[in-house]
């Protein structure tokens, strides 16, 4: 089957080796990129989600079973999410959003700042 964005990689980072100076440990925060080639031309982001909802690489239950085995994204059915499911945000809002998840109350290593 041909899709319209081509999986590029699937880069983890994964916290588990840092040392927080809480002494909470890394509380199973990771953070795994899925980066895709865009297809040429000028697609909407609508275009661009839906490619992205139907590609494979986006089915992944994060829970070790691994891609492709279930119609899952993480604990949501990959057939109940559409484009509209999402909400535009700006660079610095998402930014925002993920360093509030990461550092829960504890400061990111340097090198992740």
């Amino acid at each position: 089957m041909h899709h319209a964005l081509t999986h590029w990689d699937s880069p983890f980072v994964n916290f588990k080796d840092y040392d927080f100076p809480d002494g909470r440990g890394h509380g199973f925060r990771w953070v795994h990129i899925k980066r895709f080639h865009l297809p040429s031309g000028s697609p909407t982001d609508q275009d661009l989600l839906a490619a992205l909802i139907a590609h494979p690489e986006f089915r992944d239950t994060y829970d070790g079973a691994g891609v492709w085995l279930e119609p899952r994204h993480g604990q949501w059915w990959a057939n109940r999410i559409t484009p509209g499911t999402y909400t535009a945000v700006d660079r610095s809002g998402a930014a925002a959003t993920i360093h509030t998840w990461a550092t829960s109350g504890a400061p990111l290593p340097r090198t992740w700042t």
